[in-house]
């Protein structure tokens, strides 16, 4: 937007069609009205893409990846036989289409089960909203030293993994579930500072401060959410009030130089106080309107910058 706009008012100052504007008796707040209705709309559009980002864009990606794991792994199991994995491995004999042949999957031992390994006459990999699983048939498995077990027929393992549900983050939240999980933590926020007084031990207390402490976090995070994104969206008006002015005022055709002309001051200026205002907000140290002042700032002086050009 502020490239566009430097290039398209430096070339009309330049050419002086403004001037050529105003000796009609037009004034030129009729090229700037609809500029300006443009950038509000491309604003509104940087506000929805958030929204499909956090709905669309990340869960589609992620679902992507996982469903691309399941090709991965049977390729790799094609051609070297065996893949070793952070929580185990998987060996075949073969594999014809999708089908593993002869699979053999040794489990590492954790807290919860000794060292596992499973073989079966045939397996396939398969992958839901759950994540990746191992589906074989007719399998035999030995866990531990002692203990051996036989299964006829099919029998599923979900392979460990992250999950490929949508996580609560506010940048996988859609703007109008916010609120919902803003409730949810702030019950439970409630019940966490009920536990903290009704505490006897320091070590119970220091627990519930901890996760008193959590929680708050969170809360500051996605309180301020949607300011940020409306903030962000809209600073398109923002560049646009300053690029125009700016633009006017250098009258030149260059559209790269004034562009960087019309970039340095929201570089200077902009950027740091957009940084300052995000810490203090999701710090909870300011309220959350105030992810607000480098637009606040940016346009009060494009307002200022405008008045100069237009009455000169």
């Amino acid at each position: 937007v502020l490239y566009t706009i430097c290039a398209v008012f430096g070339r009309l100052a330049g050419d002086n069609e403004l001037v050529a504007l105003r000796s009609l008796g037009i004034s030129p707040w009729r090229v700037i009205e609809p500029v300006l209705v443009v950038a509000f709309l491309v604003s509104l559009a940087s506000v929805v893409t958030y929204d499909l980002a956090a709905t669309w864009g990340r869960p589609g990606i992620k679902r992507l990846l996982a469903d691309s794991a399941v090709e991965v792994a049977v390729g790799v199991l094609r051609t070297q036989r065996s893949v070793d994995l952070p929580w185990g491995s998987v060996s075949v004999r073969g594999v014809e289409g999708d089908l593993l042949v002869q699979p053999t999957i040794r489990l590492k031992p954790d807290q919860q089960r000794p060292e596992t390994q499973i073989s079966a006459a045939l397996g396939k990999l398969e992958s839901d909203s759950s994540g990746m699983r191992l589906v074989l048939l007719d399998s035999n498995g030995e866990v531990g030293a002692k203990t051996s077990v036989a299964h006829p027929g099919h029998i599923e393992i979900p392979l460990p993994g992250k999950s490929r549900k949508r996580p609560v983050h506010r940048d996988w939240l859609a703007m109008r579930e916010i609120n919902w999980h803003l409730d949810d933590l702030r019950n439970q926020s409630q019940q966490v500072e009920l536990t903290l007084h009704s505490a006897a031990e320091e070590e119970e207390k220091a627990q519930a401060r901890g996760k008193l402490d959590s929680l708050r976090w969170r809360i500051d995070r996605l309180e301020a959410e949607p300011h940020r994104r409306w903030a962000n969206g809209f600073s398109c008006i923002a560049f646009t009030l300053v690029g125009i002015p700016l633009a006017v005022m250098r009258g030149s055709s260059n559209a790269l130089s004034t562009f960087f002309v019309a970039f340095l001051p929201i570089l200077v200026v902009f950027y740091p106080l957009l940084m300052t205002s995000e810490s203090l907000a999701l710090s909870g140290i300011c309220p959350p309107w105030s992810f607000w002042l480098a637009d606040v700032v940016l346009i009060i002086a494009g307002v200022f910058l405008m008045r100069r050009a237009l009455r000169h």
